[in-house]
């Protein structure tokens, strides 16, 4: 059984016959499915084939005689919720299952699936999955029943030729991370918006070579990372980063070596007496390092230059920008400054159109000033990351956001750049990496790998940003901190108008 916003891998086919054929007259197995997670600890299984307690509907297949056991109606559904046991029972599935049931009796979903998951447990039965999977859900974007806006990770596909079509009660692997991902979901749907107020985002930094890690920066309870991206400093690889105080919203700009291998080294903070500052981008011309931070109390782009090494910056030149640009990137091509960003539309801030400044006299920071070369005829919702722009085997590329009404940060899309004059920019689209298809086993809801700020190349390094979401009791210290600060403000400024 496959749904149109289903895709399969090119053994599908092959492995679902073997299967149905393998355990037909296995009077154990309720059904076949292929969308198996896609973890680590699941491709380090012996077996071939895994089990859980519940079907995938996303891809799978049963026989005749188990899909005509099932009683639709669900007659026995009164007596089955007076039994915590038996709910204990269906619940081996997942900590969804009896809520998905009750909310399928009550109306408020239509789904044949949780029907069917249902019988499975009153038989007693178990549903196989091959290591690897086989299938995938792209209708996961708002135009799939029942499942708009929702976020799941795309799996890592591997084709075969033959299985060993035995399985293990003993090998619970997949039973056990079906359980947790459930566990989460179902008390994320439970708790509904209080959730979010119990739990935080954090910006998890990996620098790697070679897909070997080398640095991770995790920000802490009072204290966020943002706008990470590794840059050189003559000769020397670090990442910038702008730090946000989660109590008072002040942000500074600092800076942490790729070279230390210390992960305990706390970063470098630049610009301390300049007021809250936002880092946006590093770019070299003649000989000289520039630093583009963004004034977080004037919205105005301001330029330093930097002196004798990293730590010492004097201020250059300040951009004279009045469009509402949000992701700001500096980049220099070919002896010439460009500004790319996001324009935010005047009336809906959820709306941007990309665009590129050429900066005129850079060199001259008395008559410098950014000249609109480039901008995007139709704005996109919630497209407000323009992207780095890259060196990559001697071509420049930029990367950009593509984004949905519904669902924010639905993709990333790295072009080539082809030509870039006066009259325009023209690129060509290399590859488009869905938000969802970037495997990551951090115990985290993982909204989105970000392939825009956070991904500038280097020779051979790479730093990529995952915006991850999970519970932690630092929000409510957070907002408990906030509150008095708040009221210190405010009785601070009331006393300055009785003055």
């Amino acid at each position: 059984m496959l749904e149109d916003d289903i895709i399969v891998s090119s053994d599908f086919l092959l492995f679902m016959n073997g299967a149905l054929d393998a355990f037909e007259k296995d009077r154990k197995v309720w059904s076949i499915s292929t969308d198996t997670l896609s973890n680590h600890e699941i491709k380090k299984c012996k077996e071939d084939i895994l089990w859980t307690y519940r079907g995938e509907c996303w891809g799978w297949a049963s026989w005749a005689d188990r899909w005509n056991k099932v009683d639709w109606k669900v007659s026995d559904y009164a007596e089955f919720m007076r039994s915590r046991k038996c709910q204990r029972e269906f619940n081996r599935g997942g900590r969804d299952m009896t809520r998905l049931l009750q909310m399928q009796q009550n109306g408020e979903i239509n789904s044949w699936a949780i029907r069917w998951c249902y019988q499975q447990y009153k038989e007693d039965m178990i549903t196989v999955f091959p290591k690897h999977p086989k299938s995938y859900n792209i209708g996961l974007d708002g135009s799939g029943t029942n499942c708009g806006g929702e976020t799941i990770v795309l799996p890592e596909t591997r084709i075969e030729k033959t299985w060993n079509f035995q399985y293990s009660m003993k090998s619970r692997t997949l039973l056990k991370k079906f359980q947790k991902k459930y566990f989460f979901g179902y008390w994320r749907q439970k708790l509904g918006g209080f959730w979010y107020a119990l739990t935080e985002e954090e910006h998890y930094s990996i620098c790697s070579k070679n897909g070997k890690e080398l640095l991770a920066i995790k920000a802490g309870i009072l204290n966020d990372y943002r706008n990470p991206m590794i840059c050189e400093v003559q000769g020397e690889k670090y990442i910038f980063i702008t730090i946000v105080n989660k109590v008072t919203s002040q942000k500074k700009i600092a800076f942490r070596s790729l070279a230390q291998s210390d992960r305990t080294e706390k970063v470098q903070i630049l610009l301390k007496n300049e007021g809250s500052r936002e880092f946006l981008s590093l770019t070299y011309l003649g000989g000289k390092y520039y630093l583009l931070t963004k004034d977080c109390k004037s919205g105005l782009y301001v330029f330093y230059q930097m002196e004798q090494d990293i730590c010492s910056w004097k201020k250059y030149a300040i951009l004279e920008i009045t469009e509402p640009l949000v992701n700001a990137v500096a980049t220099n091509i070919d002896d010439k400054i460009f500004l790319t960003g996001s324009m935010l539309e005047s009336t809906n801030g959820n709306k941007a159109v990309f665009v590129q400044f050429e900066i005129k006299d850079f060199l001259n920071p008395e008559r410098i000033k950014p000249v609109l070369r480039w901008k995007e005829t139709d704005s996109n919702y919630f497209s407000i990351h323009a992207g780095n722009w890259f060196l990559r085997e001697g071509r420049w590329h930029r990367a950009l956001q593509k984004s949905t009404y519904k669902q924010r940060g639905k993709s990333v899309v790295v072009e080539e750049i082809i030509t870039s004059s006066e009259s325009g920019m023209e690129t060509k689209m290399l590859e488009e990496m869905t938000v969802n298809s970037i495997e990551c086993v951090l115990p985290a809801f993982i909204y989105r790998k970000l392939g825009i700020s956070a991904y500038s190349c280097l020779g051979e390094y790479e730093i990529v940003e995952l915006l991850v979401q999970h519970f932690s009791p630092g929000r409510l210290i957070v907002k408990l901190l906030r509150k008095p600060v708040g009221i210190y403000k405010k009785v601070t400024l009331g006393n300055m108008c009785k003055l």
